[in-house]
């Protein structure tokens, strides 16, 4: 079995709504609190002194969504290379750390699906690695991924590889 790479980063479109995103936020929140303006929502009206908590609540939000999207942003293009002698993967979905795992040391390979996104959950030696589809080029890339990993477990394990 050839070593193989497949390229696992955030998608530019993700990771530039995610920070805008949070930006907008952060600033409308702040330029609310500033100026003391109330809340008028379908007929409710929450004074400045109500409304302040709202605009701190969306400052947080909007706080989280930006340094969480900027880890992504920051983690950079990693990659999963897979071959017969080991394989490596990303610790986590926003960590540059990179995992080796033994192909013969891998217990179980779940798959989840939720709202169209596909994860790969690689259970080995106590620990768990969790591959998401949107990282990968495409889902076709997501897909070779997983068959090339579970080639190398089967190699591994004595069996022949393919399905």
């Amino acid at each position: 079995m050839q070593e193989q790479r497949f390229a696992y980063a955030v998608s530019a479109r993700t990771a530039v709504g995610g920070l805008l995103l949070g930006l907008v936020f952060l600033g409308a929140s702040g330029w609310g609190l500033v100026h003391g303006w109330g809340i008028s929502l379908y007929l409710a009206h929450f004074g400045a002194d109500v409304a302040r908590w709202f605009y701190l609540g969306g400052m947080v939000l909007g706080l989280v969504l930006l340094l969480g999207f900027l880890r992504l942003v920051l983690a950079g293009r990693r990659e999963v290379v897979v071959s017969a002698q080991r394989i490596t993967a990303p610790a986590s979905e926003s960590s540059r750390r990179l995992v080796e795992i033994d192909p013969a040391a891998i217990r179980r390979i779940t798959m989840r699906s939720s709202q169209g996104v596909h994860s790969a959950i690689i259970t080995h030696r106590g620990r768990t690695v969790r591959l998401r589809s949107p990282h990968f080029a495409s889902h076709g890339h997501f897909l070779a991924c997983l068959d090339a990993i579970e080639d190398a477990r089967s190699l591994a394990a004595g069996e022949s590889p393919g399905r």
